[in-house]
């Protein structure tokens, strides 16, 4: 185990709990080692169940009813448990093993003698979601110690856990582990039981919590100083070359970006997973440009730091061209049905011809895999097949692991990936990531699992795709177009404040947040975050009862923290302060109520709500989103006595002279913007913030056979070209659509839309006109008018009554999305004109 080291003393014994088992034989009765200030002590004769773990006055025996699973699933105490211990510095570590067929896993028993306690959730799985099946750390409050049982997933033969106890409090018997439950593969086989539990037992909280085994990062100091650039949105790939050089201009080359390019796959977002393009047949999506188009597109991140592109090895779909020549295949459940992951055999084999082809074709410095690492635990990517399966913890685990080294190989560059829950990856094999905390909006948390665990492993960014952290899955008000996020200050402070308050760093991601925000991520995040990235932590401590608590305090007096969302959050982690290594101290504010940091600075801070200050001792260096000292109004600043700059957000009011976002390299005004005027200065020379656009169109009355007049592919598009027939395009997905240019047209005008085009296929098909209005702009059903199409391949003009539509009548209309042609994969359709008919 990584970070254990020490004397190791050994014992086996194998039993029927309760009754000694053959190895026992002329064993001495029992075997004791110590485990940091405690002591541990097994019973030979009965095994596992036989274990006592004395600390202080408690005696305690944490496996009482240990068992074997049987084959109906339950514990069977018939059946023999072979215990192997040895004791490695605090913990000690159990290998349990039964032979024989028909073993459904172990079940770890209850704790008996320990009397009334309480536990917390640390692990980075149980954060993202607020879940309680996860392994915890239990708190004894009559011996005032904490201990804890984790099974390592390195070794597991196992194929998932279930939590037999959610509770974080109780007065007697629970489960200090989960259980361990096997699966069998589509033959009818399970695995040999096999297993590796650790116990730990401590005055101090953080030494029964594991160390995590992989290692840290090859890249950690490089992401330390990068900022995460997220282009997320389907632009055409002009548009996010303006978006990077006016980062890149913005960061005056002192500032390095990691960047990735997200919606580029042929067909769009998802549209034939595992594969991401396969040329020639299968190009980048045409909503964001040709080969040459992109590629220049990643040279341009490449100047500004890395580059690299989104993949996705966990789907499948039925249009995949791997899956269709054979190369891919479903993996199995555990019933035997072919599921929409990707076998795990396969992987290394699909990805290695993908991302050697995305090297010869753009020449990235960087990659991201979606979904390695928001499916959390491996039982996420199982494959039970008989042949060539993997539904063993342990397997799966190893087949992430080299999936991930083949990635980081053929790039020779950094790994990212979605959400960064699986902990088990983070560091050694996935480099960075958006560090997703659903809903953490509503939710008050703690960020000491990640400081105390992974800060040291790699610098990771933002707090996750931005949408996700303002509400849970499947995200509704997303999905329905209601969020309000982008543009409002009090959101997107509050994601920030988190983003400080994890050490976490600057993360830029496209589309979701407004230029105000982007300019203070790279400006005032990109270089604080420097200070504390991968900088071990000294303390973490919580305002308690008008005092700075640490946690362990904070149990010992009596509160348990809530981790579920719907709970009522835990008042005590609305304020916190964390100071590191290096001296730097950070304190966040997410109540409602202003706090005052009085040794912040020269004369202390006052934070508003989710508000936040970080400075150093010696005055080297201060930053704050809070309020300028003597007034009630919030702005953003930093000054940075090391590298001579400052920077200021002053939210639009005159604060030291300015009233536009500034930045100042050794006294010099270096940097002046103005997002809500489009534009900002650097040394000089001035540049706007969007590329131009045309004005919208008053006017519905588009001849395809002239041009595409501003419409352009956004999914499952595999191929588009005008010319004379009109809009030429073959679909490569049964959900696929364009976008018009965007629109200013009274809606009261148009009784109907007339769209002229053919398709030929033999399945029933439809098409949709979607639409978007001034108060309600993004795509929604209810937004939609659907009309019947006939495949014979004959030019028809087909009659779309919008003016009927109650979200139509007495809008203004700015966006329309036609779906040319639903449920029909792999068919061609002409699109000559779209007109509107008062």
């Amino acid at each position: 185990m990584a970070g254990v080291r020490g004397a190791m003393v050994s014992f086996a014994a194998a039993c029927c709990l309760g009754v000694a088992g053959p190895a026992a034989a002329g064993a001495e009765a029992a075997e004791a080692w110590t485990l940091g200030e405690g002591t541990a002590r097994m019973e030979q004769a009965t095994g596992m169940a036989g274990i006592e773990v004395s600390l202080g006055d408690v005696h305690l025996r944490p496996f009482v009813g240990a068992a074997t699973l049987g084959p109906d699933g339950t514990p069977d105490p018939r059946i023999p448990l072979r215990v192997t211990g040895e004791a490695q510095g605090p913990a000690l570590r159990l290998t349990l093993t039964a032979e024989g067929t028909g073993r459904r896993g172990l079940d770890p028993g209850r704790v008996v003698g320990l009397g009334a306690w309480r536990s917390l959730d640390l692990s980075r799985y149980a954060e993202p979601y607020g879940q309680r099946w996860w392994p915890k750390a239990f708190y004894s409050e009559t011996g005032d110690f904490w201990i804890s049982a984790h099974w390592l997933m390195e070794e597991s033969s196992g194929t998932h856990w279930q939590a037999t106890n959610e509770e974080n409090r109780g007065d007697g018997p629970f489960a200090l582990a989960p259980q361990v439950r096997y699966e069998p593969d589509t033959a009818g086989r399970l695995l040999p039981v096999h297993e590796v539990l650790e116990v730990r037992v401590g005055r101090q909280l953080w030494e029964v919590v594991p160390e995590l085994r992989q290692r840290p990062s090859e890249y950690r100091e490089e992401l330390a100083r990068s900022v995460f650039i997220d282009l997320w949105q389907c632009l055409p790939a002009a548009d996010l070359r303006h978006f990077l050089e006016v980062c890149g201009a913005v960061g005056r080359g002192r500032q390095p970006f990691l960047t990735i390019i997200q919606n580029w796959e042929a067909g769009g977002w998802d549209a034939l997973l595992p594969d991401s393009m396969w040329l020639p047949d299968y190009p980048p999506n045409p909503g964001a440009g040709g080969v040459a188009e992109l590629r220049e597109l990643c040279s341009v991140g490449n100047r500004l730091g890395r580059c690299g592109f989104r993949t996705n090895y966990r789907i499948v779909t039925a249009e995949s061209p791997s899956l269709i020549r054979g190369v891919a295949h479903r993996a199995l459940d555990a019933a035997g049905k072919p599921v929409d992951v990707l076998r795990c055999a396969d992987w290394l084999r699909v990805a290695r011809h993908a991302e050697e082809e995305i090297r010869e074709a753009f020449a990235p410095t960087a990659t991201f895999t979606d979904q390695m690492t928001s499916g959390a635990a491996p039982w996420s990517w199982h494959d039970f097949a008989s042949e060539d399966g993997s539904r063993s913890i342990r397997g799966t685990l190893a087949h992430q692991q080299a999936l991930a080294r083949l990635l980081k190989e053929t790039h020779r560059g950094p790994l990212g990936s979605e959400t960064l829950s699986d902990q088990h990856l983070l560091g050694e094999f996935v480099d960075f990531g958006d560090y997703g905390l659903m809903d953490g909006h509503h939710r008050l948390v703690s960020p000491e699992f990640k400081l105390r665990r992974l800060q040291g492993l790699s610098a990771f960014h933002g707090m996750g795709l931005m949408y996700r952290f303002y509400e849970m899955p499947p995200f509704p008000r997303f999905h329905s177009g209601a969020t309000t996020f982008a543009d409002d200050p009090a959101q997107l402070d509050d994601y920030r404040a988190c983003e400080v308050l994890y050490g976490n760093g600057g993360y830029v991601c496209h589309g979701f947040a407004n230029w105000s925000y982007c300019l203070t991520e790279i400006l005032l995040i990109g270089r604080l975050q420097r200070y504390w990235c991968g900088q071990p932590v000294r303390e973490v401590r919580y305002w308690h009862q008008d005092a700075w608590v640490t946690l362990e305090d904070f149990v010992r007096q009596g509160c348990v923290p809530s981790t579920l969302p719907w709970d009522p959050p835990t008042q005590a982690f609305g304020r916190i302060r964390v100071e590191y290594g290096n001296g730097l101290a950070v304190v966040v504010n997410r109540l409602a109520e202003s706090f005052a940091v009085t040794d912040a600075g020269e004369g202390g801070v006052v934070l508003p709500q989710a508000g936040w200050v970080a400075w150093h001792p010696d005055g080297t260096v201060l930053a704050f989103s809070a309020y300028w000292p003597g007034t009630e109004h919030r702005v953003d600043f930093l000054r940075d006595r090391r590298e001579e700059v400052q920077y200021l957000d002053p939210r639009n009011r005159d604060v030291l002279g300015v009233s536009e976002v500034t930045g100042w390299e050794r006294g010099r005004v270096v940097l002046r913007a103005s997002p809500a005027a489009g534009w900002v200065n650097v040394d000089g020379q001035e540049l706007r913030l969007e590329p131009p656009r045309p004005p919208p169109l008053a006017d519905l009355a588009f001849d395809f056979r002239t041009g595409a007049s501003g419409w352009r592919p956004l999914r499952g598009i595999l191929t588009w070209e005008t010319g004379a027939q009109g809009l030429v395009v073959r679909l490569c997905s049964g959900d696929a659509y364009l976008i018009g240019p965007a629109l200013r047209v009274p809606g009261d005008r148009v009784a109907a839309i007339e769209i002229r085009l053919r398709a030929k296929t033999a399945q029933p098909v439809t098409g949709a006109l979607y639409f978007g209005t001034l108060d309600s702009p993004h795509f929604s059903p209810e937004r939609m008018a659907e009309f019947a199409l006939q495949g014979d391949g004959e030019t028809r003009t087909y009659r779309v009554a919008v003016g009927e539509h109650p979200g139509w009548r007495g809008q203004t209309i700015t966006a329309l999305r036609l779906d040319p042609c639903r449920g029909a994969p792999g068919t061609e359709v002409v699109v000559e004109s779209l007109r509107a008919v008062p």
